[in-house]
């Protein structure tokens, strides 16, 4: 991988060196419509493969030609293994897309996958959203 001419090991990078990266280069820093990013997502319970699809391809346009697509999919892909949900187009993705990724590198028992994994069922159980205190949840 290069990034405007340099080679680069985007492990080896820090967070915060991506996101300077990613913001100072990034195709979505001061688009016309930042909302294209983050349109609502197809139900996955429910949709149909076909939505999901639709979905993706978009995200795949909105990235095309960006030259710090593989920086942001990395750093969001390392903010979802410590917990944050994935919202949005981020790195030409889908949220599921990038969930799975950060699965297949970091597992399903990092710390951050067991705190989501808690809250989306307490979520479907008891019906509405949980919100957080210090260190525990507390249903909104």
């Amino acid at each position: 991988m290069s990034y405007m001419g340099e080679a680069i090991d985007l492990r080896r990078l820090s967070s915060m060196g991506l996101r300077s990266r990613v913001h100072a280069n990034g195709a979505c820093v001061g688009s016309d419509d930042p909302d294209a990013w983050f349109r609502d997502e197809p139900d996955l319970r429910r949709a149909v493969p076909r939505a999901r699809r639709a979905y993706e391809m978009r995200a795949r346009q909105l990235c095309a030609g960006c030259p710090v697509t593989r920086e942001c999919l990395e750093l969001d892909v390392r903010a979802i293994s410590e917990g944050q949900r994935p919202w949005g187009t981020s790195g030409a993705r889908a949220p599921w897309e990038r969930e799975l990724l950060a699965r297949q590198r970091y597992g399903d028992h990092s710390r951050g996958f067991a705190l989501w994994a808690r809250t989306e069922i307490a979520q479907q159980r008891i019906g509405r959203p949980i919100r957080y205190r210090g260190a525990g949840a507390v249903a909104s």
